[in-house]
């Protein structure tokens, strides 16, 4: 098990801090962070943001799908 600080996750997602307080806050899919002890800083499961990213961009995927015909596309 593998586990993301902060940092790591506004690396991985290319994402500034006020952004993710923003995803914390407005997105229900969003992986919740876990507290490993009373002294340590919250962290993400390395699965659990990566599967989050992944629906993501399936669901932008299918959102780009929906909108457009494989003509307009191709």
């Amino acid at each position: 098990m593998e586990f993301l600080n902060m940092n790591d996750v506004l690396q991985k997602l290319k994402i500034s801090k006020s952004f993710l307080y923003r995803l914390l806050k407005n997105d229900e899919s969003f992986p919740k962070s876990i507290k490993l002890s009373p002294k340590r800083n919250k962290v993400w499961m390395k699965d659990d943001i990566e599967k989050w990213m992944s629906n993501k961009f399936y669901t932008q995927l299918n959102l780009f799908d929906h909108h457009h015909a494989i003509g307009d596309v191709i």
